[in-house]
């Protein structure tokens, strides 16, 4: 019975079991997504210059 009360405040609290709340994926993700438009942004300048050439 106790043991199931503190699963519920964990599960309320958005603790999962990899011991990660919503936000720090939330957060994770949107790291990820600046990283991949960095890249995509890179790359497209690149196109750029070898189609100078």
């Amino acid at each position: 019975r106790k043991r199931e009360r503190e699963e519920e405040k964990k599960r309320r609290k958005g603790i999962k079991k990899g011991g990660k709340t919503k936000k720090e994926i939330v957060k994770e993700g949107n790291e990820e997504a600046k990283r991949n438009e960095e890249k995509k942004r890179k790359r497209e300048v690149v196109k750029e210059i070898k189609s100078k050439k």
